[in-house]
């Protein structure tokens, strides 16, 4: 059931029914509000951690529990918890949560939404302690630059190397990826890095973009990242590609050198200095091209077997993220007295789908710290 309601939401076929209280609101039961509250408690002396064991602690005695506020923010809707009332104003919400273990609506706030329009989500936490989500987000969250997060087709088979990804994601934009008509006019992008150039229009790449970053090296200050732009015409998108290079030139004091990973050819610009180890370099495989913080970063995401499924996807290792700040503080004129946070999930998992007039999402969190 709460699926089904989820896709009508999307779809903005949901049957008629009263209007929904304002703000933010949330229905669970408490069993399980209790069991997801004692795994958020396990990342310890921190803000997150001592206010989920403040709650676990103070949740009412009874089976079904909700809440509400009206100033739309979730916090201020868990300080409210009270036993639940399946006839009350909250009733479309626990119809919502069906067979599930939690369900909320989060109000969004923008001036391409209407004012009642929210995320509708619903919650299920396994045994193990795995979380499962489920999110009904309407078309008007994804204006703009975040319209480069609605799925469309699958992008394919992936490019970049998976083995030590802290992130790694793989999309083609329902939409398109049409960069270039995302940047206003005389914007800084624009001017300073020609981010309305020929290779942003949409017309030279098939859309299909993947981002890795990876689990930073021993002595490095930055993480390794890389981003593969997919094309149909191989020859089309290097001559783009050498145009866009071109106007860096005419903006910069830099010069190109040629640059290799393989059989796939490209060229860096190691003067351009901007961000902590940042020397970006390129080159075109058979099927995209690849950009990369700097040499190493291609490498590094070229030297291993990508992903094969061509799902849209983002997965992020968070058993690795305590690792990855322990590195980057090693850096650190003085380092952080506070451990760095282990999470009670190991990975999460989301992929979408267009849906209707909106987009679902799908969240998975693996347990396992």
């Amino acid at each position: 059931m709460a699926a089904s309601a989820l896709g009508l939401a999307a779809c903005g076929e949901r049957a008629p029914e009263p209007r929904w209280p304002e703000g933010a609101l949330l229905s669970a039961r408490t069993p399980a509000l209790a069991r997801l509250l004692e795994r958020l408690a396990e990342v310890g002396e921190t803000p997150l951690g001592r206010r989920a064991r403040a709650l676990r602690d103070s949740l009412p005695d009874c089976a079904l529990v909700e809440a509400r506020a009206p100033s739309g923010h979730l916090a201020d809707a868990l300080d409210s918890l009270g036993c639940a009332s399946l006839v009350g104003p909250l009733a479309p919400l626990h119809e919502l949560r069906g067979a599930a273990d939690l369900a909320f609506a989060l109000p969004l706030s923008g001036d391409e939404l209407a004012g009642d329009e929210r995320a509708l989500g619903v919650a299920t936490l396994g045994e193990a302690g795995d979380l499962a989500l489920e999110i009904s987000l309407p078309a008007g969250a994804f204006r703009g630059a975040r319209s480069l997060l609605v799925p469309g087709d699958p992008p394919g088979p992936g490019v970049l190397a998976a083995e030590d990804a802290l992130v790694h994601a793989r999309l083609r934009p329902a939409g398109g990826l049409d960069v270039a008509s995302l940047v206003p006019e005389g914007s800084q992008g624009a001017e300073l890095f020609g981010l309305k150039s020929q290779l942003f229009a949409g017309l030279v790449l098939d859309g299909s973009y993947e981002l890795a970053i990876y689990l930073p090296a021993d002595a490095r200050t930055m993480p390794d990242a890389a981003l593969a732009l997919g094309f149909s015409q191989r020859e089309t998108a290097v001559a783009a590609m050498d145009a866009f290079l071109g106007e860096l030139q005419s903006r910069w004091p830099v010069s190109r050198t040629p640059f290799a990973v393989g059989d796939a050819q490209g060229a860096c610009l190691l003067e351009l200095r901007l961000l902590p180890e940042l020397a970006p370099c390129y080159v075109a495989t058979a099927g995209a091209l690849v950009v990369g913080w700097n040499p190493a970063s291609l490498r590094r995401a070229l030297a291993a077997e990508a992903p094969r499924g061509p799902e849209s996807a983002l997965v992020i290792d968070l058993a690795r993220l305590p690792e990855a700040d322990l590195r980057l503080a090693a850096h650190l004129p003085e380092r952080p007295e506070r451990a760095p946070t282990r999470w009670p999930w190991r990975r999460l998992r989301a992929d979408g789908a267009s849906q209707g007039d909106g987009v679902r999402l799908r969240v998975q969190l693996e347990a396992g710290a």
